[in-house]
């Protein structure tokens, strides 16, 4: 097994489970990863000592005692309320990744083994004390040869080697947990290690974060309100990022000491909350880990925002959802709610859904006497994210992002200014969005997008049908289904084999309309009459055969 070479750290962990109280789940898995250290029976019961706590904080515990890698998936899933319980995220948000400093030493040799030359050659000073250490890299304040003062970001020394043992040994544990799980057939333990693998390497890569933050300085480079550090590319690499200076107090600071001026809590609410407005529905580009320790707060109440390494594209699709969403929740529409999750798939084969619709009501209905202006948005947003978690539902990873963005802006506006309308905010740039989207401008880009997947469909359909026809002839096409009963799978045959009939039907519509277009046929402005007659139909069957699909979505 590939394992093997990580036994080192296998059995540090499997230790540590012992420790907190999972010596049986160790003494269990040990026969599947025989690499493991069985513990003993008196060691396990030195574990059970500690199941007088709770099993989300000896988890937690856990995770704090394995270091950087399992904190940091710990973090992540403190952000996913749709796979983790309230208790469980309730004790993750206490992980802290802030650890002792490396010495200046090491930072030093890592610095210029990264800029191929000496510090004196690029820096006039240089701190040797951190201002910030975490778990995987530590900031030094400095100055540049011409005065300028920087803040040179440095990896951890031998982070990344921890970071791929340690994933390595979570696949295998996740690749476990398929296997003897039944859990795990809705969650997808392999696919959550491969969504945080992913995560961490962008994040573990400098040269990533600091294209987002030129991006995002680009973007906010005509905002007096917005600051963004300009990165110095020159001085910066995979594991070394040198970027400007933010002079001001960090958010996390001003909330803690709870001493700011009425007026000045408003203003710097409004900023921030325009900041990232504008990432979502203007640039659709956003930081997806926003929290109090990575915004600045200047003098001037502008907001700078720092720690870029974790940003991503939010499509015009997912904000059309989200949209949708808060529009139904504002109104109170159980249903409009529950059709947008079905739009979006986040409905699964175990969710009973006349129950959760009996379940959203009822939480609906706990904020419906209120006025929107008194409702705690961040609040209603997590208990539908739990609902969704118990009826088994899962939302795209994209979606979760822009729900963390949203939450985290609505809980820290209310902090700071208890007066301020979060949706009265938010639906201005939402309505905004509507409107740019309706555009005829945006209408063109989305119809040319359209065609040129029509022409497509056009030009590769013939090939894939003849594929098709030849499998069957041969008698090679199959077609597996799934079910639970057999009058449903008749049914289900049945509605199959009809969508089946209709999309051979408008797709020799369109083949037949493509073929006869060098023939000679009457015109109608212009256009090959036969060939646009048979365009027009096979575009309102296809029509009328997505609003079927859509409204039977569930099947």
């Amino acid at each position: 097994m590939a394992i093997i070479r990580d036994i080192g750290r296998l059995n540090k962990i499997s230790r540590t489970l012992v420790k907190h109280g999972f010596g049986a789940f160790i003494d269990g898995i040990s026969s599947h990863f025989p690499s493991i250290s069985k513990p003993t029976k008196e060691e396990i019961r030195e574990g059970e000592l500690s199941k007088q706590e709770r099993r989300a904080i000896r988890v937690r515990k856990v995770i704090e005692d394995l270091g950087p890698t399992f904190i940091k998936l710990g973090q992540l899933m403190s952000t996913r309320p749709d796979l983790v319980p309230d208790e469980w995220i309730k004790e993750f948000e206490k992980l802290q990744d802030e650890v002792p400093p490396f010495s200046y030493e090491e930072a030093k040799e890592i610095i210029e083994s990264e800029l191929g030359r000496p510090l004196k050659d690029v820096f006039k000073i240089i701190d040797r004390k951190p201002i910030a250490a975490g778990s995987l890299a530590q900031v030094h304040k400095a100055e540049l040869k011409d005065g300028t003062t920087v803040a040179i970001k440095v990896q951890r020394p031998e982070i990344q080697k921890i970071v791929a043992a340690d994933i390595r040994l979570m696949y295998e544990f996740a690749k476990s947990a398929e296997k003897h799980l039944r859990i795990s057939e809705l969650y997808d333990p392999v696919g959550i290690i491969s969504e945080f693998e992913y995560t961490m390497m962008r994040e573990l890569d400098f040269l990533n974060e600091a294209a987002n933050t030129e991006k995002l300085h680009k973007y906010f480079d005509d905002n007096p309100n917005v600051q963004i550090s300009k990165i110095y590319s020159k001085y910066t690499s995979k594991r070394v990022l040198v970027e400007e200076f933010i002079y001001g107090t960090p958010l996390s600071k001003l909330i803690e000491e709870k001493k700011l001026d009425v007026q000045r809590g408003k203003l710097i609410v409004k900023n921030l909350v325009d900041a990232y407005m504008k990432q979502i529905f203007d640039f659709r580009f956003v930081q997806v880990d926003p929290h109090s320790g990575n915004l600045i707060v200047k003098e001037d109440n502008t907001i700078g925002i720092i720690d870029l390494g974790m940003c991503t594209k939010i499509t015009s699709r997912t904000i059309e959802h989200f949209s949708a969403l808060f529009l139904g929740m504002m109104q109170k529409d159980v249903s409009s709610i529950v059709r947008e999750f079905k739009i979006m798939g986040i409905v699964t084969e175990e969710t009973k859904i006349t129950l959760y619709e009996r379940d959203l009501s009822d939480l609906i209905d706990t904020y419906a006497d209120k006025p929107l202006k008194d409702i705690n948005w961040g609040n209603l947003m997590d208990e539908l994210f739990q609902l969704s978690y118990r009826h088994k539902m899962r939302a795209p990873t994209e979606f979760m992002n822009l729900g963390r963005a949203i939450m985290f802006l609505e809980k820290s506006a209310r902090i700071l200014d208890p007066d301020f309308n979060f949706m009265d905010h938010a639906e201005n740039y939402m309505s905004s969005f509507i409107e740019k989207m309706a555009s005829p401008q945006e209408l063109a880009k989305q119809l040319i997008s359209n065609i040129q997947g029509f022409v497509r469909l056009t030009r590769d359909l013939p090939s894939r049908l003849n594929y098709l026809l030849t499998r069957l002839e041969e008698g090679n096409l199959t077609v597996q289904i799934k079910d639970k009963d057999s009058e449903e799978h008749l049914l289900m045959r049945q509605k199959a084999a009809n969508r089946i009939g209709f999309s051979l039907l408008i797709s020799s519509m369109i083949i037949s309309s493509t073929l006869i277009l060098f023939l000679e046929q009457p015109s109608f402005f212009g256009f090959p009459q036969y060939s646009l007659i048979g365009y027009i139909l096979a575009g309102l069957f296809g029509i009328v055969f997505l609003r079927w699909i859509i409204e039977t979505i569930r099947i």
